[in-house]
């Protein structure tokens, strides 16, 4: 008989040359699909939490804004009646809490703008030589009647040697103000506030440490996002519409520093705050 045998030496290349060119095409294609997949998944989920947080913002600005109104209207109620009565004192006090009221809104009011403002980069910082130590202690000067209230213990150790910054001073009196507001905001029962101030190489540290709630960790990363408000359980008492670590972050940004935080639940929080000194 007869027996022939063939050999194909070149099989595997031969049909990776027939097939090779669409298999690695149809993995990329495969590849691309996924990843635009996700990415869609991932703008799907981000557009969620901004609609969530706006609607969130919407209700607060709207109960905000409302209190101020009703109280308003009912002290205008009150000085008309009082007014035929010719009470004068009670008059007095009505117009006052117009006033107080009328303030809140504008505080609240320009805060909205003012972020809005910061994140376009047009505001124009009145820039001067700082003092941050001068400035520190208008802020917690303007909280000694709430620090009264709640028999809070604060200490402060000033113990930069070199305190002075280049930046705006009213800007920064609000960005400290409004961490030592949100301190007394989530505070526990027994409310205590430590503000350091020391120097790090060409940097100014300012440390503001409260003993009360707490950020739980998966939060922590979101506290600066605008309109982010941490949930609070049954607290319902706290106030606020979500942007004011937000306006604090674009305040400490426009001045060319940094802001962390570290935070425990139910054991306080710690904001960081590193500014670039003056140069002399």
């Amino acid at each position: 008989g007869l027996v022939l045998n063939l050999f194909l030496p070149g099989k595997t290349q031969f049909i990776m040359a027939e097939m090779g060119t669409m298999f690695i095409t149809s993995i990329i294609l495969i590849l691309a699909v996924l990843l635009l997949f996700w990415r869609t998944i991932r703008s799907l989920m981000w557009e969620k939490r901004i609609s969530d947080n706006t609607n969130t913002f919407l209700n607060n600005i709207t109960h905000e804004f409302k209190t101020p109104l009703t109280n308003i209207a009912l002290a205008g109620n009150m000085i008309m009646r009082e007014s035929q009565n010719g009470n004068s004192d009670k008059i007095r006090q009505y117009s006052q809490i117009i006033l107080d009221e009328n303030s809140k809104l504008n505080q609240q009011v320009d805060m909205v703008l003012n972020l809005t403002v910061l994140e376009d980069g047009n505001i124009p910082l009145v820039l001067n030589n700082v003092d941050i130590h001068s400035i520190l202690s208008k802020s917690i000067n303007c909280f000694q009647m709430p620090f009264e209230a709640i028999n809070a213990i604060t200490e402060i150790k000033l113990n930069a040697q070199n305190h002075h910054i280049i930046g705006d001073a009213n800007l920064l009196e609000n960005a400290f103000c409004n961490l030592i507001d949100n301190a007394i905001k989530y505070r526990n029962d027994s409310f205590r506030l430590n503000i350091t101030t020391y120097n790090e190489a060409e940097d100014l540290i300012i440390e503001f440490k409260d003993n009360g709630i707490g950020i739980d960790k998966k939060y922590q990363n979101m506290v600066f996002d605008k309109f982010f408000r941490v949930p609070t359980g049954n607290l319902h008492s706290v106030k606020g519409f979500g942007i004011g670590l937000a306006y604090l972050k674009q305040i400490i940004t426009q001045h060319h520093g940094k802001i962390t935080l570290e935070s425990e639940l139910n054991a306080g929080t710690t904001f960081i705050i590193k500014l670039p000194l003056a140069k002399h």
